[in-house]
């Protein structure tokens, strides 16, 4: 006598229902994949991986994937700048003997998004001008970056980025009318910096060396940004 058909067929119903709840659980845990995809090498992966642990207030875990994107150059000017804003928020926050690196740091990545009309990064040097934070304090140059802001057409379709107004009172009341007319001209003079593109080397890791440096932009070590170019 034959066995029972459902007998027979038991055996491939398991493995069907075992895949199947592999498959679920991959599609129901959408953070699991994504760092699978990131320990493998996948960019898009490790840039959102990153983002996220930002938005979750967790830049020291943000910055290992920022560096590594960032580092590309041409195309991820949006990346240098949650870089640079992860390392200000770590500085706001860190041990005052690291915070001045940290605030370096920040400073590189910014001017050179800033320098590759990144509208955010823009916005955040001007207070960085005014303060003289990481930067010599130059008002004047916080006025050029406060008016390249402003004219920059990114805020009006991909940004919803304000000056603080706190930040804005500040700065009109230390400019004189011969500095804006200064920061004028130099904003006349200004064109966007088109950055090397370094395309990922999924054999070689991030293109960042163990400083920190970032071999596409030429910046190493601690040293104070020059935001002039």
């Amino acid at each position: 006598m034959g066995r029972p058909l459902f007998s027979t067929l038991q055996p491939t119903f398991i493995c069907v229902g075992l895949v199947l709840a592999l498959f679920l659980s991959a599609c129901a845990n959408p953070n699991h994949r994504r760092d699978q995809e990131a320990r493998s090498g996948n960019s898009t992966a490790i840039y959102e991986k990153a983002l996220a642990a930002k938005a979750d207030g967790d830049c020291t875990q943000a910055i290992t994937g920022l560096e590594r994107i960032a580092a590309f150059g041409r195309g991820f000017e949006i990346a240098q700048y949650h870089l640079g804003d992860c390392y200000l928020r770590l500085a706001a926050i860190g041990e005052p003997d690291q915070k001045n690196a940290l605030e370096i740091k920040a400073a590189n990545w910014l001017i050179k998004s800033a320098q590759s009309n990144n509208v955010d990064a823009q916005l955040a040097l001007i207070p960085l001008y005014l303060n003289g934070t990481a930067v010599a304090q130059n008002p004047i140059e916080a006025g050029r970056w406060f008016l390249l802001f402003e004219r920059n057409p990114a805020l009006h379709t991909f940004s919803a980025a304000t000056l603080d107004p706190t930040v804005k009172d500040r700065l009109y009341a230390m400019l004189t009318e011969e500095d804006w007319l200064t920061a004028r001209a130099l904003v006349q003079k200004w064109a966007p910096v088109i950055q090397e593109a370094q395309l990922p080397d999924r054999g070689h890791g991030s293109g960042i060396d163990d400083s920190g440096a970032d071999k596409a932009g030429g910046q190493r070590g601690q040293r104070r940004p020059n935001a002039t170019a």
